[in-house]
């Protein structure tokens, strides 16, 4: 067997057995795909976080708006001491943008694990291995195809990896560094909304389930992680006394002295884990891949 045809015989195989799923069969007994799952679990957890945030920020964030709006002047005098907020809230709204833009982050993350699981091997792999197949018959042109062949096939295996080790990095990360100051944040911000709607008198209106028609979609279905399956508080009615009440007094500043910094420090974790690691973990499998192909070819 002349050297040419043993090379396309090897590649054909392994062609053949990426097309028949036996590649993705052996792929599934090491211990890669847990590692596939533990990020996806990883990426779920972020979700929920960034979503629970979300919520608690946008609700204080109307409870300040509406202390923002308030006039406890006299007559033709016009006096609004809640603005003095102003500062406070234009950060929450800010944190609120980026929490959406981290949810945007994990949501594209999830969708590339999803679906890079089901083509990298069987349908990406094969077509990056097409051109090594052709290559020993094709005379001048046969390093140039191997070259082509071995940039998409380290291409196909770090997309695949890829979004996993973004996850499981930044899972050790937040474990390691960043939970507990998460959790000494959210958990301040979460006791201010509390106190504010207190002291505002706000008590809702309707707590109910979503009709089952709207229910979100099993994990089944969805390459997302579950939402909530509640809606939650629909309407907060406040007392209008008790808001004028707090708006001209001091205790509202005092119970919002410590938000700007929890604020800072959600802002810095949410932006480290979906947007920033992300993008040195990518610089980082770029900067292997060329390295790996200046090495070998």
């Amino acid at each position: 067997m002349t050297p040419q045809l043993k090379q396309s015989v090897i590649i054909l195989a392994v062609i053949a057995l990426c097309l028949t799923g036996l590649f993705d069969t052996l792929y599934k007994l090491t211990p890669l795909p847990t590692f596939e799952e533990n990020a996806a679990s990883y990426l779920a957890d972020v979700r929920e976080r960034a979503a629970y945030s979300y919520a608690a920020a946008r609700t204080l964030n109307a409870t300040i708006s509406l202390l923002e709006s308030v006039d406890t002047g006299v007559g033709f005098v016009s006096l609004k001491p809640g603005q003095v907020l102003e500062p406070i809230n234009d950060m929450i709204e800010q944190f609120s943008d980026l929490v959406l833009i981290a949810l945007a982050s994990v949501g594209v993350q999830e969708i590339l694990i999803a679906v890079l699981g089901d083509i990298s091997w069987t349908y990406l792999l094969p077509l990056a291995l097409f051109p090594a197949l052709i290559a020993p018959w094709s005379g001048q042109w046969k390093q140039k195809l191997n070259t082509i062949s071995m940039t998409f096939v380290v291409t196909v295996i770090a997309t695949r990896l890829l979004i996993p080790t973004i996850a499981l990095g930044g899972q050790t990360i937040t474990d390691s560094y960043l939970r507990n100051d998460f959790d000494q944040a959210i958990q301040q911000v979460e006791t201010v909304r509390k106190k504010t709607n207190e002291a505002v008198g706000a008590v809702p209106r309707a707590t109910q389930e979503l009709p089952p028609e709207i229910t979100p979609p099993s994990r089944n279905n969805s390459v997302f992680s579950p939402a909530p399956a509640q809606s939650g508080e629909s309407i907060v009615l406040p007392n209008w006394d008790m808001v004028k009440k707090l708006a001209d007094s001091e205790k509202l500043l005092t119970m919002l002295e410590n938000i700007p910094q929890r604020i800072i420090t959600l802002i810095t974790i949410f932006t480290f884990e979906t947007l920033a690691l992300p993008l040195l973990f990518a610089l980082l499998f770029i900067w292997l891949g060329r390295t790996f192909l200046r090495v070998f070819q």
